[in-house]
């Protein structure tokens, strides 16, 4: 049974949540700090990013920084997944 992960910012919750959305959910076992999942690092980039800005250690500007873009450019690719996981979430009824 894997461990479920735990958040003390709603908003990263929230945001971790919609990354399992979009990729159909993944598993963190054995991925280490800042390892990545299968199904996320097989992902569009928007979602690489939206998985390291959810995870309770890391931030947008380290996400900024990793991917050397602007933070504001980071936002729109986090505020774009987020828009697709409620799209998801409300063509499957939920």
């Amino acid at each position: 049974m894997g461990l479920i992960k735990s958040f003390e910012n709603p908003d990263k919750a929230r945001l971790y949540a919609d990354v399992q959305t979009v990729t159909g959910g993944f598993r963190e076992e054995k991925t280490g700090e800042r390892g990545v999942p299968p199904a996320v690092a097989s992902s569009r980039e928007d979602v690489l990013m939206a998985y390291y800005a959810a995870q309770p250690t890391m931030s947008m500007q380290w996400v900024s920084v990793q991917f050397d873009l602007p933070e504001d450019r980071v936002r729109a690719y986090v505020q774009s997944l987020r828009n697709r996981a409620e799209q998801i979430r409300t063509e499957n009824g939920g």
